[in-house]
């Protein structure tokens, strides 16, 4: 009776491997009846179950053996069981093997989840580290390639070489985009974003890495539509979405269509994904959006990705739901829209008068462009290329705006600006960063009412912050 009370599994083998003894919970843990487990043996749990335990006495080693081992149960679920086994020795003869086991599968999921949460931390930091990079370059490229175009008769053959080296330069500046909405980076900013081209460019994109049977469609009846919002958090929207549709598809091994629709209604954009994938069953709908629950493999799939979209829709004002129709599984996300005219959003031409500007950046080609572009618009640039430096030339030196690198070697934009409000507290800055280092930054932003110029940038952006802040002061 004690032997049935036990919390553990435990199963009594003779010296012929032969079970005598199995107690109610190792049948709960395995599914398998006492008579049954004697039919199929416990080499039905695990091919290999008995591995170690043959190595062992094979060397007349009766030392405890414990370790962790996966196991199918009856009726085909996967368990991980924490097994101990001993051994019951009289004369040095073996008498009995006394297998006990717990079932750690909750605990070892929990351990899945965190190991994928350490390789997400470890992706987004070095996806921070190539960003910053991509950046820079993507910076300088843009910006100088915009410089020669201005300088150019639209009607140059040149000219329209330049504006190839711009549009890739444009291109690849919005696949870094698309990266770091992969990794996770948490950046915010907001600005008027296209939601039809960043669908298109992710459409474009992810149809190269999905296998050849299955396809995407985005159709549309609006050509241009802008939301003001940041366009990393609605390239999620759309990754996630395309993601999870592909793997709903995947699991009926023969692939399908994924058709993505946009339209406005009553105020509101609405986006559509569909697929004809396996579906969602009843029992689970309500569970969909929350955290850390998937119907996927745990091993490869952390259950974030509807429950971080929702999120999204949500702070826009919005929502998602889910529903089906002719066996097919349709994703609906609804956000406000407030019609924008497109003129609007294009800068005038700002010219300076004369100011002082002290560009602090490390890196080389930012400090040049950025002295070219200022030089252009009648602003007197003034360049460091570290913090130290730049200091030192504010203690000689009256000047009108300082645009201040983020992440440099030394003293980062943080310590240099720190610095420069115990000397200057009343000197207006805009800080220059390239997406990944906004957490430094935002309470200075917050509290200090600075502004924020991210790499690569538009040029009419460029001056258009500068003009402001320079006029606000």
């Amino acid at each position: 009776m004690e032997f049935e009370k036990l919390i553990c599994g435990v199963v009594i083998l003779d010296e012929n491997y032969i079970i005598v003894e199995y107690n109610k919970k190792a049948s709960e843990i395995t599914e398998y009846l006492f008579f049954e487990i004697i039919k199929v043996g416990l080499e039905s749990l695990n091919d290999k179950f008995y591995t170690k335990l043959y190595n062992n006495l094979k060397e007349k080693d009766f030392s405890p053996i414990n370790d962790v081992m996966p196991i199918v149960t009856k009726n085909s679920k996967e368990k991980f069981i924490k097994r101990n086994i001993d051994y019951i020795v009289e004369d040095e003869k073996l008498k009995n093997i006394i297998i006990s086991f717990i079932d750690i599968t909750e605990f070892k999921m929990q351990e899945q989840n965190y190991f994928h949460f350490q390789k997400f931390e470890s992706l987004g930091e070095i996806s921070k580290a190539i960003s910053l990079e991509y950046n820079n370059l993507l910076a300088a490229i843009l910006g100088f390639s915009s410089f020669l175009k201005s300088m150019i008769n639209p009607s140059n053959e040149m000219y329209g070489y330049l504006d190839i080296i711009e549009n890739s330069a444009a291109k690849a500046s919005g696949l870094t985009n698309q990266f770091m909405s992969l990794a996770g980076t948490n950046y915010f900013k907001q600005t008027y974003v296209d939601f039809n081209k960043i669908i298109f460019q992710n459409v474009d994109l992810l149809q190269k890495t999905l296998p050849s049977n299955i396809k995407i469609h985005f159709n549309s009846p609006i050509e241009n539509l802008f939301i003001y919002w940041d366009e990393n958090q609605l390239n999620q929207i759309v990754i996630n979405t395309i993601l999870n549709a592909k793997e709903a598809i995947e699991v009926t091994k023969k692939g399908g269509v994924i058709v993505i629709e946009t339209f406005v209604e009553n105020n509101f954009i609405k986006y559509l994904i569909t697929d004809n994938g396996i579906g969602i069953k009843k029992e689970i709908a309500d569970k969909i959006f929350e955290p850390y629950f998937t119907t996927k493999e745990v091993s490869k799939h952390v259950g974030l990705g509807l429950s971080v979209t929702e999120g999204i829709a949500k702070n826009m004002g919005g929502g998602m739901s889910c529903s089906s129709k002719n066996g097919n599984t349709i994703f609906t996300i609804v956000i406000p829209y407030q019609q924008i005219d497109i003129n609007k959003l294009k800068m005038l031409d700002l010219f300076g008068n004369n100011q002082k500007i002290l560009v602090v950046d490390d890196v080389y080609a930012m400090r040049n462009l950025a002295s070219v572009l200022l030089t252009q618009k009648n602003y007197q640039p003034i360049t460091a290329d570290s913090g130290k430096e730049a200091l030192e030339i504010l203690k000689t030196t009256n000047v009108d705006l300082v645009l201040l690198d983020v992440m440099m070697p030394e003293m980062n934009g943080e310590e240099v600006f720190i610095e420069i409000r115990k000397t200057h507290p009343a000197l207006p800055v805009i800080f220059l960063t390239g997406y990944t280092e906004e957490n430094i930054v935002r309470h200075l932003i917050k509290n200090d009412k600075t502004e924020i110029i991210i790499k690569p940038f538009e040029t009419y952006d460029f001056f258009n912050k500068i003009h402001n802040v320079i006029d606000r002061n």
